[in-house]
């Protein structure tokens, strides 16, 4: 494999977790297979996943609201509980 196919597979790997994905999974709702998939990989080790700060604030809001049953805080214990999974900040090369 040359070094161009080796940093595609690796970008590959990194993912965005949208809210609502982050919500379903924790709480072990139904999610479709292929996001499911996601998730469990990023546990395992062969992904990486990203939480957004937007993300983390709106399940607070969410939680606060009781839309939902899981707190900003059992979202960051879940995060410091599983490596392969991160916080993610919005900036401008974020956007960009």
């Amino acid at each position: 494999m040359n070094l161009q196919i080796i940093k595609l597979y690796i970008q590959m790997n990194k993912y965005v977790a949208d809210t609502m994905a982050i919500v379903l999974f924790i709480e072990k709702r139904k999610l479709p297979g292929h996001v499911k998939k996601i998730f469990n990989d990023t546990i395992q080790g062969n992904a990486t996943m990203y939480f957004s700060v937007i993300s983390l604030t709106e399940i607070g809001y969410l939680s606060e609201k009781l839309r939902i049953d899981i707190t900003t805080a059992s979202v960051l214990r879940f995060i410091g509980e599983n490596e392969n999974f991160s916080i993610h900040s919005l900036d401008s090369t974020t956007v960009l």
